[in-house]
């Protein structure tokens, strides 16, 4: 397939034929007209934007009465959920105002001034650790775990704090989609020390670098002292999972697998497909958390076992999740990507390297294949299509279309084996094999041009470049190695036109780790090109074959109003201003 004809590809996997819907079940929206169940005022929501890219998909069928109520019932929780958010936003921003109108400041010596609600000194942090009992919950969840934080060090400032809170919740707070958002108030967040620390990290490499070192060096003091005495409890855990993933810190992310173990998580998230369980808020929180577990586990060591035991039958709770009364917009998020990359945990199990080196592949190989494909572009499909925009992905419009990356990352992979055993002086004469190669290197190509096609994802690469950096790499490196052992199959130039493209944006992130391992992988390839690409400049606007004008934003930056979307953090007065 040309570079050209590859730039189709979001159009023509976004508009399949009508396919068997994978398991996964989603709660759609309703746009309901007239007045409100529960308060009887006019409804204003806003009815979201068709989608009209390829065919269109099969008409939705009528749905009954029963079906209706059971959807007016959860735009009622999702209302009141929006509700209680908004009021708890109310608090912290008239703790805040509080705060600020009796002049408080940090001191290290002296008498302290007075305290707000939101805010304790020091002092006030160690007599309220020494008061508070260990006291489990009638839940089962651990004490919150104890310890001196950046604040009652004296490390941080209540201002430099606060600045910090600002920007991870207004830039961060969604940037793994599987992670329920942060949203417990001010005080909370400051009688966490793990949860300020990693916090506080993370706003500090965004908007105060001389801050991250001795923030990033505080939390995983912190980490580190959670691997004795007293589990942590549940947002402790959070704070250490939002750590290790944001840094790509595997030792910290097995070491947060044992901690969701002896905090009994799996057992919570077992529980959400037995009958027989009565479910609560709190059940449904830790089975979520743990699922968030799972997708981490999944995304990172496909390659690799494993930490979670026997993981493939957690992948399938994403819909028991859904039909939860406490169920969260991230939810679908959740089950999207259990969903989608229980598929390729599926096809690491079942291919062998035997049955992927046979010459020519057997007729089961690639019926095998087929179906891992034709599971993949189903529920991608489901996504894109099916998925009411009103309860979509992200809050921002130019976010919508997230899914792809990871649509991308588990096409690559499945067809991506097909490289397994081969060498240069290997010569294919499998069509079916060549297919699988050519498959897998588009997909790759597909990635990467989703992500260089998003600004969001460009602005935010300098801070989250572990995590979002981590997904390029593993693209380019896979692209490399094709190259190396299939480079008569491939449009080397455009690849290497893309790394270029991919490596420009590595050095706009200040990321010269990054920088480095790229630069090697591009002289390596531009040797097997014949030497060709290995400084070619960037030309502004143009594709790798320079005769198609570069179109970027088609596939993120989508035009449109916000309030086609409901975040999790999201204010009901902010929507309702937003739409009327």
């Amino acid at each position: 397939m040309s570079e050209a004809e590859s730039q189709v590809c979001w159009a023509r996997y976004c508009s399949l034929p009508a396919v068997t819907p994978p398991t996964i079940v989603y709660r759609p929206a309703l746009i309901n007209e007239g007045s409100c169940k529960a308060s009887g005022k006019e409804c204003l929501f806003v009815a979201p934007r068709p989608i009209t890219r390829g065919v269109l998909s099969a008409p939705v069928e009528n749905t009954g009465p029963n079906e209706q109520l059971s959807r007016i019932d959860a735009l009622e929780r999702q209302v009141a959920e929006l509700t209680r958010t908004s009021q708890e936003e109310f608090q912290q921003l008239k703790d805040a105002m509080a705060n600020l109108s009796q002049g408080y400041t940090i001191q290290t010596s002296g008498q302290q001034p007075p305290l707000s609600n939101a805010i304790h000194s020091p002092e006030h942090f160690a007599s309220h650790d020494r008061a508070r009992a260990v006291n489990v919950s009638n839940s089962g969840s651990s004490p919150r775990f104890k310890g001196s934080s950046l604040l009652t060090k004296g490390i941080l400032s209540e201002d430099q704090c606060l600045e910090l809170f600002d920007f991870f919740h207004q830039n961060c707070n969604d940037t793994i989609a599987f992670f329920d958002s942060i949203n417990v108030s001010t005080k909370t967040i400051l009688q966490t020390p793990i949860l300020l620390a990693t916090i506080c990290t993370i706003g500090a490499r965004a908007s105060r670098s001389s801050l991250y070192e001795i923030c990033r060096s505080e939390a995983e003091s912190l980490i580190q002292q959670t691997m004795v005495g007293p589990t942590p409890d549940l947002l402790s855990l959070r704070a250490v999972m939002i750590y290790a993933t944001w840094h790509h810190a595997n030792r910290i992310w097995g070491h947060a697998v044992t901690l969701g173990y002896e905090l009994g998580l799996h057992t919570s998230a077992l529980s959400l497909d037995n009958p027989a369980t009565v479910q609560n808020a709190d059940t449904v929180e830790r089975a979520r958390t743990w699922l968030s577990l799972c997708v981490v586990d999944l995304i990172n060591n496909l390659n690799a076992p494993f930490f979670i035991s026997n993981i493939q039958r957690y992948t399938k709770l994403g819909t028991p999740l859904l039909s939860s009364k406490y169920f969260r917009t991230v939810d679908y998020r959740i089950a999207a990507y259990l969903e989608l990359f229980g598929i390729a945990a599926d096809a690491k199990e079942s291919m062998s390297p035997e049955m992927i080196q046979a010459s020519p592949l057997s007729d089961e190989t690639k019926e095998l294949f087929d179906s891992y494909n034709l599971k993949v572009d189903a529920l991608f499909h489901n996504v894109c299509n099916n998925v009411d925009p009103l309860y979509q992905t992200f809050s921002r419009p130019q976010d919508r279309n997230r899914m792809l990356i990871p649509y991308s990352f588990v096409r690559m992979y499945i067809n991506g084996v097909s490289l397994h055993g081969l060498s240069p002086s290997r010569i294919l004469v499998d069509p079916a094999h060549i297919q699988l190669v050519r498959t897998a290197i588009e997909a790759a190509k597909m990635l990467l041009r989703a992500a260089l096609q998003s600004l969001n994802f460009q602005k935010s690469l300098s801070y989250s470049i572990d995590y979002s950096g981590a997904i390029l790499i593993l693209a380019t490196n896979f692209l490399s190695k094709a190259v190396f052992v299939a480079h008569q199959y491939i449009d080397v130039p455009s690849i290497v036109h893309m790394f270029h493209r991919v490596l420009e944006i590595f050095r706009n992130s200040n990321a010269p780790a990054y920088v480095s391992s790229l630069e090697k992988t591009i002289v390596k390839v531009s040797e097997i090109n014949g030497g060709v690409g290995a400084g070619t400049p960037i030309t502004p606007g143009w594709s790798a074959n320079n005769q198609v004008p570069r179109t970027e934003g088609v596939l993120f930056d989508i035009l449109g109003s916000t309030v086609e979307f409901v975040s999790d953090s999201v204010g009901l007065l902010t929507l309702l201003m937003s739409i009327g």
